[in-house]
């Protein structure tokens, strides 16, 4: 198997390690569970305002409009109330996010994550809403799908934790009512994080750009100088559910949904770059602006070139029968 392990599992070993031990004798589930249960806050990427911004422009056409909002202003507003199902809804963060943009009669967000359910449902009660805003512990692969029963679903950053997506999306197929829709707001990148060579290059060669003080891992306070694909195993003591089929979720949405939208956000050179440094670009000041920007250049001539995105945006429908 290619890649399956690396010198840079090596060397970090020693000072990171995997939690082998808390690993081993768990089954893939439990690991999943356990993967999970962690609710450290750490600085991603997509946190950083001036980068949803400009996610924001690549989704709906305005930095300031949220694709929550245009989805529900284009396409939902003349199902409601909406029957919803949100699948992989963590805290619970984006289906309270939806209830601001669209009125829904029932709205049941799973997760397989019992201390994030917890969380979500004891929200749900605070603001007044546990009786159309649901939360419960499920796991998405063993569903048994009902037929024409939801408006909507969403697969918001958990498709790409799901294996066998062919059958997961007929499921949900099967589960929309005639004109329902899936949204999809996902990473589809490489498998496992498999990076491509292009990529690992362009990423490498914009970190030469950046002043140290920009390079400083969040985790270890070490300076991030190159970028490198994680191996195979590595990838799978952290979690074994990351990216397993992200690489076919694009198409599988095609054999299976009418696709009435598709917007590509990147993310193919951030995602990348930013992982473990996005803590030191939280600053306002024009320094930091102007490395943004510049960073959000190189993305764009990159794409313009033909590298694919490794984030979309995506509105499908379900097919006439």
């Amino acid at each position: 198997m290619r890649n399956f392990i690396n010198w840079h599992d090596v060397a970090a070993l020693p000072l990171r390690g995997y939690r082998l031990r808390g690993r081993l004798g768990l089954s893939e589930d439990q690991a999943v569970k356990r993967r999970w249960a962690d609710t450290a806050i750490s600085v991603l990427w997509t946190d950083l305002p001036a980068v949803r911004e400009r996610c924001n422009a690549l989704m709906t056409g305005d930095p300031q409009t949220e694709h929550y909002d245009y989805i529900a202003n284009k396409f939902l507003k003349p199902l409601e109330p909406l029957t919803g199902l949100s699948l992989g809804c963590g805290n619970g963060d984006r289906e309270f996010r939806w209830f601001q943009s669209c009125q829904f009669a029932r709205l049941d967000g799973v997760d397989l994550s019992e201390p994030q359910i917890t969380s979500a449902r004891l929200r749900s009660e605070r603001e007044g809403l546990a009786e159309r805003l649901m939360f419960q512990v499920s796991d998405v692969s063993r569903m048994v799908w009902p037929v024409n029963h939801y408006d909507v679903v969403f697969g918001e950053h958990s498709l790409h934790h799901f294996r066998q997506v062919d059958r997961l999306f007929a499921g949900i197929a099967q589960s929309l009512r005639e004109g329902g829709y899936f949204i999809v707001n996902e990473y589809v990148g490489p498998a496992r994080f498999q990076w491509t060579d292009q990529q690992l290059a362009a990423v490498s060669g914009a970190l030469a750009l950046l002043p140290d003080s920009y390079r400083c891992r969040q985790s270890d306070g070490s300076l991030k100088k190159s970028a490198w694909r994680p191996s195979v195993l590595r990838m799978y003591l952290s979690d074994p559910s990351e990216a397993v089929e992200s690489n076919r979720i694009r198409e599988a949405l095609y054999r299976h949904f009418d696709v009435i939208e598709l917007r590509n956000y990147g993310g193919t050179l951030l995602h990348v770059l930013l992982s473990d440094i996005a803590a030191n670009f939280t600053s306002d000041d024009s320094e930091t602006k102007s490395i943004l920007a510049l960073l959000f250049q190189i993305e764009d001539l990159l794409m313009s070139l033909g590298m694919e995105s490794d984030f979309m945006l995506a509105i499908c429908r379900k097919r006439s029968e």
